[in-house]
């Protein structure tokens, strides 16, 4: 091989060995580093639903993590996996710093509805379709659904919804309100206008508005988008005339129909 070759390969070796040595040094300084203190980010409204008091306690408990200890034998990937064991948490993110700070970011799970069952337990669906408890130090200021709903949540963790809305259980039902809640958030109108879900002994569904004194009978959510259209349309060429306060029900089950019970 010409000399000038040899010359630019040395070249070339010379700086990726520096790197090696720069590599192993910093993983070797990385290693020697104490824990200094524990910083703990809550995203959102996290804060409203559980303290850092508890996530220090948590993994204090479960990694017997302390001040002084040498960083390398903490274990993140375990840390996480305790921390999003909580029912609040949507995600947890826990890394080292090499000033010897445990950086712990934690995002919380959005509540989207407060259901309560004809039991009178409460429990919130969230945002991702996850049933989760209520809390002792925050309620949601969130859409209720209550009635003739059986579905239970008996989990301290978050814990899926089946996605089949076909299935014959009481969780199809969930599925449902899960399901219309998150249609209805989706709509600054009906968002603002819809308080409460209500589920009546025929397991049909009846919406609460905040305006008027008047239920609104979807039956179930099929058509949910049509049904939806033609109360915005009656609303505002019927109503509007009429008076809100005219009618007990309004029923939206039918194809192109509004059927009204007045008062």
């Amino acid at each position: 091989m010409p000399r000038k070759n040899i010359l630019i390969n040395l070249l070339w070796l010379f700086p990726a060995a520096i790197i090696v040595v720069l590599l192993g040094f910093t993983q070797k300084q990385q290693n020697s580093i104490a824990l200094q203190e524990i910083n703990i980010d809550l995203e959102g409204h996290a804060a409203a639903f559980i303290t850092k008091g508890e996530i220090l306690k948590v993994i204090n408990d479960k990694q017997n993590i302390t001040t002084g200890m040498s960083i390398k034998d903490i274990n993140t990937d375990m840390c996480e996996k305790i921390i999003e064991s909580n029912p609040y948490v949507a995600q947890a993110e826990v890394f080292s710093t090499i000033d010897g700070i445990l950086k712990v970011r934690i995002s919380p799970r959005n509540p989207l509805l407060r259901v309560v069952n004809d039991r009178g337990e409460h429990f919130y669906i969230d945002e991702a379709g996850y049933t989760m408890p209520v809390s002792l130090h925050y309620s949601a200021k969130v859409l209720v659904a209550n009635g003739n709903i059986k579905a239970q949540n008996n989990s301290t963790r978050a814990t899926k919804l089946k996605t089949n809305l076909q299935i014959a259980d009481s969780t199809a039902m969930l599925n449902q309100l899960y399901s219309l809640a998150a249609d209805l958030k989706k709509s600054s109108f009906w968002n603002a206008q819809i308080e409460q879900i209500y589920v009546n002994e025929k397991n049909e569904i009846e919406l609460i508005p905040r305006v008027g004194e008047h239920s609104i009978l979807i039956g179930d959510i099929s058509f949910l988008n049509e049904k939806l259209e033609k109360l915005f349309v009656f609303y505002k060429e019927g109503l509007n005339k009429t008076g809100w306060n005219k009618y007990k029900q309004i029923n939206l089950k039918y194809k192109d129909q509004v059927v009204c019970k007045l008062k």
